[in-house]
């Protein structure tokens, strides 16, 4: 990640899960977080809310349209049958108009 994006740009942010053979698989449970540079905190929970988007075994994502200028900080977090967390960040810059 460390991307930079536009206010109001579509960010999709993603992650994939390996097992300790390097194949793709599902952890038993996965969680999404979002801190915005606010401080606000978000969390979506895998088959409970529908922003956290399975693509394929152990690929999931999600979109967000953040409009805060600053770093936002995300995080998957698998558990279960794999244990494994994706950290990263991106910014917003803030707009002129």
């Amino acid at each position: 990640m460390g991307n930079v994006y536009d206010s109001g740009d579509l960010v999709r942010v993603s992650a994939t899960f390996t097992n300790a053979d390097d194949d793709s698989a599902d952890p038993t449970a996965v969680t999404f977080k979002w801190q915005q540079p606010d401080g606000t905190e978000t969390e979506y929970v895998y088959g409970e809310d529908d922003e956290l988007v399975k693509d394929d075994t152990g690929d999931y994502h999600v979109d967000l349209s953040p409009t805060t200028a600053g770093r936002h900080y995300v995080r998957f977090e698998g558990t279960g049958s794999v244990q494994a967390a994706v950290e990263g960040w991106f910014a917003v810059r803030g707009s002129e108009f």
